[in-house]
């Protein structure tokens, strides 16, 4: 092979990276600036603006996936998703409870709904593969719908009013965004799309020089999609974290980006499926997804039991979830 082009794929990762964690500074203290002016809780951040500013890389491949990568396609999708998705638990909480070694606590009202979504989305993944096609419209659709249902459940403000008495009063909050433009709120949201676009394009480097040097090794759909594709697009996540912990000790907002960056995954794929009806009949979610599910459970654990309204996860959770990681690299390769 030609030596200028194995440094070309050497250097364009490490470039790639850096401006993954560069967008994810800028992405995370802009969040936390525009949820302190607007009023918005650091964990409603972490569902919103940073878990669907660091979704975006999955969606990305997930559409490249289809239009250049044929047959391989719903594998490679599939298994992006439910990669990332155990990756997000393991990797990005699990790093994020031992960089921190402290216990995590995170406002836990009004979690649980969303918590109870997300497992029922889970599943819904889960059984995607092995469901009849018939079926599998369906549970795209419900995957979907999930999403709105979590959007529902995390308007719902502390005290636990109805939706929709928020959305009567939406325009009100609209006009509260316009009455502080001169607070910088303009400036959050131009860094907010500029760092989600950074994010975005960084992903895509990745997996576009990363899918090269994967072809060299002779790895299938299945070792990409779940490890390689899904390690590339958490990338922003594990950056985000750590930024987040490290330098603004925000750990509300790791919780929220683990619950909203999962919810969102799953709510994309959902789209993928319904629109390209995706025909998968892989078996790579049996382990896989007992493995996110079982870690989505323990999570469960957590805000069932959570004390005066605060999930407290102690730090060495962390070393256990990292743990289940490698079980499952070990079992894909």
């Amino acid at each position: 092979m030609d030596t200028s082009l194995t440094i070309v794929q050497i250097v364009q990762p490490l470039c790639a990276i850096l401006a993954i964690w560069v967008g994810s500074d800028i992405l995370v203290k802009n969040s936390l600036e525009l949820g302190k002016k607007l009023g918005i809780s650091e964990l409603l951040v972490g569902l919103t603006f940073v878990a669907w500013g660091t979704s975006l890389p999955e969606f990305f491949v997930m559409l490249n996936s289809i239009f250049f990568l044929g047959e391989s396609a719903a594998t490679l999708s599939y298994g992006t998703i439910l990669g990332s998705n155990i990756a997000n638990i393991s990797l990005v909480l699990g790093i994020g409870l031992i960089a921190s070694n402290q216990i995590f606590s995170s406002d836990g009202r009004n979690i649980l709904s969303r918590s109870l979504i997300i497992m029922g989305a889970t599943l819904c993944l889960v059984i995607f593969p092995v469901a009849d096609s018939s079926y599998k419209q369906i549970i795209s659709m419900v995957m979907v719908a999930s999403m709105f249902l979590y959007i529902a459940a995390s308007l719902r403000d502390r005290k636990g009013s109805h939706i929709w008495s928020r959305l009567i009063f939406l325009p009100r909050y609209i006009n509260k965004m316009i009455s502080k433009s001169g607070e910088g709120v303009p400036r959050n949201v131009f860094w907010l799309l500029a760092s989600s676009i950074l994010i975005y394009f960084g992903s895509a480097a990745i997996v576009g020089s990363g899918g090269n040097i994967m072809n060299h090794f002779g790895w299938n759909a299945t070792a990409i999609g779940t490890v390689f594709f899904a390690l590339s697009t958490s990338f922003p996540e594990i950056a985000t974290s750590l930024i987040s912990i490290v330098k603004f000790q925000k750990t509300s907002v790791v919780v929220g980006n683990v619950i909203g960056s999962n919810i969102s995954n799953i709510f994309l794929f959902g789209i993928i499926s319904t629109v390209y009806n995706l025909n998968l009949t892989s078996s790579i979610g049996a382990l896989g997804g007992l493995l996110v599910l079982a870690e989505v459970l323990l999570f469960g654990i957590f805000i069932l039991y959570r004390k005066k309204n605060q999930i407290q996860i102690p730090s060495f959770v962390g070393i256990f979830l990292t743990s289940i990681y490698l079980i499952f690299l070990i079992t894909i390769f």
